[in-house]
């Protein structure tokens, strides 16, 4: 709940109390009995009908803040609904939390080898086709994630934040199982490219539910 409209619940809890103490109050103070026994019959059934006329006009305000009230705390049950589903959706972007799903999986063979910057351009395409979220070999990907390749006597690896891709290479994507698959296979897209240039055959797997873990 905002603080503002903390502030206009509270006023207007404050004003319905007023109010009910203001619609059940009898004569007291300067009305007292001595008082009104000196007025005149015409006088006190005018004071009756003053009394009677603004208590009508108090309840109908009573009732005119009650929904104003009830207004306000829709609004801000609404509000604070919105503000979880961006909490929600950061938290899927930064990797905070594990996260649940359809999607696709890519799994790239260790033959021929695959470079880093192909890995960057199928996260680029996928993330273009609405995934979610992403991870590789288990590893969730955020916006401080690089890639790299590391040549050693070994011969060339690739790296996820410094640390060792091992083959086969496994990518999940969590999305539109459909829409991700298309903006993959699509004729001269990522996937046509690996298996036309460079004899890389990944496979690609529509899924109905993953699990991608939260950033390391």
């Amino acid at each position: 709940m905002s603080n503002n409209n903390f502030k206009t619940l509270a006023f207007l809890s404050i004003m319905l109390a007023l109010f009910g103490i203001l619609v059940t109050v009898e004569f007291t103070g300067e009305t007292d009995i001595n008082h009104l026994s000196r007025q005149s019959t015409q006088d006190l059934v005018t004071m009756w009908r003053d009394l009677s006329t603004k208590k009508d006009e108090l309840q109908e305000e009573i009732l005119l803040l009650n929904q104003q009230k009830q207004q306000l705390a829709r609004e801000s049950h609404e509000g604070g609904n919105s503000s979880l589903d961006r909490l929600r959706t950061l938290q899927k972007i930064n990797g905070s939390i594990e996260i649940k799903g359809p999607g696709v999986r890519i799994t790239i063979p260790k033959e021929p080898p695959i470079f880093y910057l192909d890995l960057v351009d199928l996260m680029n395409e996928l993330w273009a086709s609405g995934a979610e979220a992403i991870s590789i070999n288990g590893h969730r990907i955020t916006y401080d994630t690089c890639f790299f390749s590391i040549e050693n006597d070994a011969g060339i690896f690739l790296t996820i934040k410094g640390i060792e891709l091992e083959y086969p290479i496994v990518i999940k994507a969590i999305g539109d199982p459909i829409t991700l698959e298309r903006g993959l296979t699509f004729p001269g897209g990522i996937m046509d490219n690996l298996t036309t240039l460079y004899k890389i055959n990944p496979k690609v797997e529509t899924l109905d539910s993953m699990v991608l873990p939260s950033a390391r």
